[in-house]
């Protein structure tokens, strides 16, 4: 786990904020492939099949599927209150924004290979969208 306090520089595209264990994903993720009742992965041979994303900061490559499944599944896991408390895309898509606009989850992009490469499953982290960093 990361020691004391790093600061990254990043896009706000959702200008909200959210706080959470840090969740990597080396794998797309559809939020249609994860049970909202409990927020847990549930797409076979899924780098994080098992886990759940709930209360997470999710860090992902990019989503996947349709529009009507993207924004279908993060809409089900936010009635149940298993959304991550906030998501930092490698590869933004206007799917994944609007159903985080739609959501108020907080939604960052742009961040530098070499911060993304820091960033590590566990750390706590604090995504100030509104902030950019």
């Amino acid at each position: 786990m990361m020691k004391g306090k790093m600061r990254i520089s990043c896009r706000g595209i959702v200008k909200e904020h959210g706080e959470g264990e840090a969740l990597i994903s080396d794998d797309p993720i559809s939020f249609y492939l994860v049970n909202p009742e409990n927020g847990v992965v549930v797409e076979k041979g899924h780098c994080l099949e098992g886990k759940t994303i709930k209360d997470k900061v999710l860090i992902f490559p990019n989503g996947k599927g349709s529009s009507v499944v993207e924004i279908g599944g993060m809409h089900h896991l936010s009635k149940s209150g298993n959304l991550p408390q906030a998501l930092i895309v490698k590869n933004i898509d206007p799917v994944l924004v609007t159903a985080a606009v739609l959501l108020r989850v907080p939604l960052v992009d742009r961040v530098s290979k070499r911060d993304y490469e820091r960033l590590r499953s566990g750390d706590r982290l604090t995504v100030r969208a509104e902030e950019n960093v």
